[in-house]
């Protein structure tokens, strides 16, 4: 790869995938972020927890894996460019075309599945609430409450819509009144002191940051995925006039 041209595709081959590279651990960062939470962030355990969605709690783990997988797969491009490989370079182009279409596909099943998340509040998430909460005869139902608890404190709020949502649930533990003390603002815990403000909305845009997060990332490293498919085309067909 003699021309000016092939040396200056090969240079920008390079330093985008050193970009990707980054991105790749930008997305490891922002699943442990969303995994573990930071300040007033909720972790996302609990937030699936509360939904009882195992698909959330995958969620995490498939954002890190994709960044590590991104890393790995731009150093392979690296290592292509540098080398002038032809076949290295095509295998680089094909893994990176999966991993690009595999990020447009789960943009779309995350928009579709946010919506959802509305309608499972409003209507399993008061069920939980008036029927399950407090009650610990499973595992399910444990996690539940400990997450519903940990959201009404974070978020100063109580149930989905209010305090009326546990009107009627016996085993909530509180002999002050038929809400819990996590959604109170202070000891006893009584209709003085519990909040007004339900967490339905709350939740709704928390949900949403942690949605504008992982979209703003993905996109972002996409961009880039898109810039070194069409340099590594360029790159392997002037390989190819050389030879």
């Amino acid at each position: 790869m003699e021309g000016c041209g092939g040396k200056c595709m090969k240079f920008l081959l390079i330093v985008i995938n050193l970009i990707v590279a980054l991105s790749g651990l930008g997305l490891i960062a922002t699943g442990l972020i969303i995994k573990f939470g930071i300040s007033d962030w909720i972790p996302i355990d609990e937030i699936a927890a509360l939904l009882d969605s195992q698909l959330l709690r995958s969620a995490v783990y498939m954002i890190i894996a994709a960044g590590g997988f991104v890393f790995l797969v731009s150093v392979c491009g690296c290592l292509g460019a540098m080398c002038e490989n032809k076949c290295l370079l095509v295998l680089y182009f094909l893994l990176l075309f999966i991993v690009f279409a595999a990020q447009i596909a789960a943009g779309i099943f995350a928009a579709l599945y946010t919506r959802q998340i509305e309608s499972y509040l409003e209507d399993e998430g008061v069920d939980f609430l008036k029927n399950s909460y407090g009650l610990m005869n499973s595992t399910k139902n444990e996690l539940g409450t400990a997450a519903w608890d940990l959201v009404q404190e974070k978020l100063n709020c109580c149930g989905v819509n209010g305090k009326l949502d546990y009107f009627g649930n016996t085993n909530v533990n509180n002999t002050a009144g038929p809400f819990p003390v996590s959604c109170c603002t202070g000891i006893p815990c009584t209709q003085n002191t519990v909040r007004a403000k339900g967490c339905g909305n709350e939740l709704k845009l928390l949900i949403a940051d942690y949605g504008t997060i992982i979209g703003a990332t993905a996109v972002g490293v996409a961009f880039f995925e898109l810039c070194c498919m069409l340099l590594a085309i360029c790159v392997c067909r002037n390989i190819g006039d050389d030879s």
